[in-house]
């Protein structure tokens, strides 16, 4: 996608061709309501890279804010409460999956971190928290409205504590030290009440100077890794053990009833309903901008879908449906949803990915032409949302209908849309289209027998020819680069992707929540929320 940038016109005629002949495909196998559900393809590849650069310029626009409050919204929520760094279960959770089920007794404690500037912020931390834990929400109270890329990792800051400002004995803090619970094979991370930390207590993050093999990187938004547990004498715990571990112990006797976690989860979902009804709404209402400036893109892209399915005589109206929602709001929507981090320089815990499916399966439930019915036995996640999901479905119902009445999309304003978006993508100079060709080269040289004979079969003698003597000169490079790299890659650049590495030196990137390191990421953009 990223060498067809600047011909933007050309590969949506490429795209065509290619949707055609998966369609085909899917009605000799009979499978047509599958069309489009898969990655297998080149094709369905191509739409999903497709309807990324054509739609950015709406998501930043239009839909950005509202993902970008929900994604904050839930980390707040999540944060409220406790969040066990080991397993990632939250007492706020969205997610049956991801939800604390045993009883914590934690206390906030209102303490201050030091900037720097003489002067203590106020900051609030559970005294559950893991020292890791401890470190993000510092880092995040510090560095608010930069982007994650713009502020030091958690490896390395250290968390420096005083009893009081005036103290001359600070002590460091750390998840694992000599001074960790142990019992049975199974050893404890280190909280801020192990520490006996109280109200008023201060903090600051020092750059780290020492390597400690017995630090673990606990942290509110990452997963557990247990290969690192590999390497240590005993398990590691942060708030609750694992069911097996614990089946002997009183602990065990802890947990919350059902009931009352279900309740649970509907307080969260209710905290977050308004944000999540924002940005259904927002995708899908037709009406909020000029109708004529609605995206020539899903436009364009439905009528396709329209054309294939009258050249073969498919009037099954269910069946068009389900081609359109399997190819927007599936193969874009439901990923974007998902993966706020695609589009935001963002953390995405793996509680907060675990939520986000949750709000993603309701909005895909929103497009299923079937309605399912749902008893004590159904997912959690369908029971939450069971209500909403009626609501949604009329919208869906009358975003659909929207978009038929606006006038079709003739092949010369496709072609006038391509060519202006092939020239704005021009100018975006974050792009290495020679790095990118060259990595689609070597795919094609795995492929090339095929690839030449087909077109050969197919009359294209000249082309066969031309792309040996390519595939030949590729050779030639590589044997000539002694570190196996592209001959395209620059000194400068040193990398390995056709995507810009991110410049931490850059300022005018600083307080926006749009990735600095996506491709088509326009720096003018600051974000007011």
């Amino acid at each position: 996608m990223v060498c067809l940038m600047g011909e933007m016109d050309y590969t949506t005629h490429i795209l065509k061709q290619l949707l055609g002949q998966l369609i085909d495909k899917s009605l000799i196998r009979q499978h047509s309501k599958m069309l489009l559900r898969r990655t297998d393809s080149v094709g369905e590849k191509l739409l999903t890279n497709w309807l990324a650069v054509c739609l950015y310029g709406y998501i930043k626009e239009h839909v950005g804010t509202p993902l970008y409050r929900l994604s904050r919204a839930l980390k707040m929520q999540l944060e409220k409460g406790p969040i066990d760094v080991v397993t990632g279960e939250a007492r706020y959770s969205l997610s049956e999956e991801k939800l604390l089920r045993h009883v914590i007794q934690e206390e906030k404690l209102s303490c201050f971190l030091d900037t720097g500037d003489g002067n203590g912020m106020p900051i609030t931390f559970l005294d559950c928290d893991s020292i890791g834990q401890t470190k993000e929400k510092a880092l995040d109270a510090m560095y608010k409205g930069r982007a994650v890329c713009e502020r030091p990792s958690l490896v390395d800051v250290e968390l420096e504590y005083t009893k009081s400002k005036s103290s001359n004995s600070p002590i460091i803090l750390r998840d694992i030290d000599s001074s960790n619970e142990s019992e049975k094979g199974w050893t404890r991370i280190n909280t801020l009440k192990h520490y006996k930390i109280e109200n008023g207590a201060h903090f600051q993050l020092r750059t780290r100077t020492e390597s400690t093999k017995c630090d673990y990187v606990g942290t509110i938004i990452s997963v557990y890794d247990k290969k690192r547990e590999q390497n240590l004498e005993n398990h590691l715990w942060h708030l609750s053990k694992p069911d097996d571990a614990e089946s002997n112990s009183s602990s065990s006797k802890e947990k919350m009833a059902s009931e009352v976690y279900l309740h649970r989860l509907l307080y969260s979902k209710n905290v977050l309903q308004n944000f999540v009804n924002d940005l259904f709404e927002k995708i899908l209402d037709v009406n909020n901008r000029q109708k004529e400036n609605y995206p020539l893109a899903i436009r364009y892209f439905f009528q396709v879908l329209e054309e294939q399915a009258s050249k073969h005589d498919i009037t099954d109206a269910d069946t068009i449906h389900t081609w359109k929602n399997n190819g927007l709001a599936l193969r874009f929507w439901v990923n974007l949803i998902k993966n706020p981090e695609f589009v935001f320089n963002i953390y995405k815990s793996s509680t907060m990915d675990s939520c986000l499916l949750v709000i993603a399966q309701t909005f895909m439930d929103s497009f299923s032409v079937s309605n399912t019915k749902l008893n004590k036995d159904s997912p959690t996640s369908k029971l939450l949302y069971a209500k909403e999901v009626r609501t949604y479905k009329q919208s869906v119902a009358n975003y659909y209908e929207d978009i038929k009445k606006l006038p079709r999309v003739s092949e010369e304003e496709m072609t006038e849309e391509m060519n202006s978006l092939s020239k704005n993508l021009q100018k975006v100079d974050m792009l290495d289209t020679e790095e990118a060709l060259y990595q689609l080269l070597r795919y094609a040289n795995k492929y090339s027998t095929q690839l030449t004979d087909n077109l050969i079969e197919n009359g294209y003698n000249s082309l066969a020819n031309h792309f040996k003597e390519i595939l030949d000169q590729l050779e030639v490079n590589n044997n000539n680069n002694s570190n196996s790299e592209s001959p395209y890659l620059s000194s400068q650049a040193n990398r390995h992707s056709p995507y810009p590495p991110i410049n931490n030196n850059n300022n005018n990137r600083l307080n926006s929540p749009y990735q600095t390191n996506y491709p088509f990421y326009n720096n003018k953009f600051q974000s007011s929320v």
